[in-house]
Order: C-alpha cells, then sequence, then structure tokens
C-alpha cells in the first residue's frame, strides 16, 4: 500500500521556528503507527486497576499513536517541552478523535481522558515529528494520524482475509502477521495482552512502521524471532499506556511480559462484548 495523500519536506537541521525560538531536530528513521483493539486494551487497562469502557460509537480499532523513533532506541521523546497542546486547536478534529483516538479510561470522564492522552501523546511523540513539513503542528500531527486510519484499517484488512472478531474462536499468530502483510507489503508488529485471570491471549496492537515519506517498511527491518517466541524489541516498543498523567501511576512490566504473543491460542473478540472466559 503506497500512501500519496501528503506531500512531505524534511525541515533543515536547525529544527522549526514556534513562537520565535527554534525547535531542537532530533534524528529518528521511521515513524511507529500504533492502532489498538479496544476490548484488549481494557484488558491491560483493567489489569493495571485503571477504569476502562468502550464508548458506543467506537466499533473498530483505536490509534494509539504515532511514533518517530530511532531504530534501537526509545528516542526520540518530548523534543519540545515547552510546546504544550492546544485541544482547541484540534477542534475540527474533535468528533473523529473521539472515537477514533480514544483513550477507554473513564476514571475522569471520557472527555478528559482523552485530551490527557492526545496531550501525552502530543508531548512526548508529535513535538518529535515536527521536522517532516506534514507533521509541523499539533493539527497536522493529529489529522495526519487519522488519514492514516483510513489508509491502514485493519478492521477491513483482517475481516478479508477471514480473521474476524468473535467470542471464542482464536486465530494463529503468523495468519494475523500474514493478514496484515498481504495489505501492507511489508511485516507489522504484533503486541499481545495475557488475562492471567482466564489464562487467555488476546491481540492488542498491530504496529506498522513507516519511512519519511509514509511509505511502510518492514517492523523491525523484518529480523522477528519465530512465531511463538515473538516479542518485539523493548527498546522500541514503548508500552505507552503504561505511562501515567494526571494522578493515575500504573503498573510498569516489562515489554516482553505485555508484548508476548504466542504462535497459536489468540483472541480476537468482538468491540462491544467481554473477554471471553
Amino acid at each position: 500500500m503506497l500512501i500519496t495523500w501528503l506531500t512531505l519536506a524534511t525541515v533543515g537541521l536547525h529544527g522549526v521556528v514556534v513562537g520565535g525560538s527554534a525547535v531542537p531536530s532530533y534524528t529518528w528513521d521511521v515513524m511507529v503507527f500504533v492502532q489498538g483493539w479496544p476490548p484488549s486494551q481494557c484488558v491491560f487497562l483493567e489489569d493495571e486497576k485503571i477504569k476502562c469502557a468502550i464508548p458506543d460509537k467506537v466499533s473498530s480499532w483505536v490509534a494509539h499513536g504515532l511514533w518517530p523513533t530511532q531504530k534501537g532506541s526509545q528516542e526520540p521523546i518530548k523534543c519540545n517541552k515547552t510546546w504544550k497542546l492546544d485541544v482547541n486547536e484540534l477542534k475540527t478534529l474533535r468528533p473523529k478523535l473521539d472515537y477514533r483516538w480514544a483513550s477507554l479510561r473513564v476514571d475522569f470522564g471520557v472527555e478528559r481522558e482523552n485530551e490527557n492522552l492526545w496531550r501525552h501523546e502530543w508531548m512526548k511523540h508529535g513535538t518529535c515529528a515536527t521536522t517532516l513539513s506534514a507533521l509541523k503542528n499539533p493539527f497536522h500531527y493529529f489529522n495526519a494520524t487519522l488519514s492514516l486510519m483510513d489508509s491502514f484499517n485493519l478492521l477491513e484488512m483482517l475481516t478479508e482475509e477471514g480473521i474476524k472478531p468473535d467470542q471464542k474462536k482464536t486465530y494463529d499468530y503468523e495468519d494475523i502477521r500474514a493478514a496484515v502483510q498481504k495489505h501492507t507489503g511489508v511485516t507489522p508488529c504484533l503486541v499481545c495482552i495475557k488475562d492471567k485471570e482466564v489464562e487467555k491471549t488476546y491481540l492488542r496492537e498491530v504496529e506498522i512502521w513507516l519511512d519519511k515519506d509514509f511509505q511502510p517498511v518492514n517492523c523491525l527491518d523484518n529480523d522477528l524471532p519465530a512465531p511463538g517466541t515473538h516479542a518485539p524489541h523493548p527498546l522500541i516498543f514503548h508500552s505507552e499506556l503504561h505511562v501515567t498523567y494526571g494522578a493515575l501511576q500504573a503498573l510498569h512490566k516489562s515489554a516482553y511480559n505485555t508484548s508476548h504473543c504466542p504462535s497459536t491460542g489468540i483472541f480476537y473478540t468482538p468491540v462491544h462484548s467481554k473477554p471471553a472466559s
């Protein structure tokens, strides 16, 4: 799949100017575009003792983030700590953001939790993306991510390949990976979460890597362990939902423990139903 809807230009090494001051440019290689499956995200959040609810309007995958990343590291992050997100800048995007980039947290109310997530994603990752003119400010960053949700529609991709949300049926790791690869032309990374109470593993996130022209590239340069031992690179997978904001404190776990996907027996449950038990 080739993304041609953006005309991109890389800003020079001295960065871009915001409010009269230069924003530093940090080196990064790829953008990690992350989508989460709501029921599985709730399994994760509830395991962290965080209340979770899926809004009625949410019926598909939700954006988790667009992370400029230097391969082999967690950098760059928080490239301009003074550039705080004003959610009013996203007013025209808000109707879509509320259900396509939903936090799913409810402790402080849905609206506030969504805004907290967007502020977090902008501060940690969006400020580092501004070295591309297509992502030069919050509006462009969030709008581009929403466009990526359309371009990489995981629900449609998986459904077309026979991988449909089901309360009891499970899927193989390789079948899920191959389904996404068939539509994108590249190897994705899959992230799973195990519910220890019921001893079941759920497909939680799919990560598609993009170059600076928004063209998909192989996750981890196609250097993936064999199915059954797959664990995303701990320095690449940020486990963003572990990062708290406001008064919330979530327990931090290793990337391996939260991301491990088995070769078989992966649940992919319907959005508006409880996980299989």
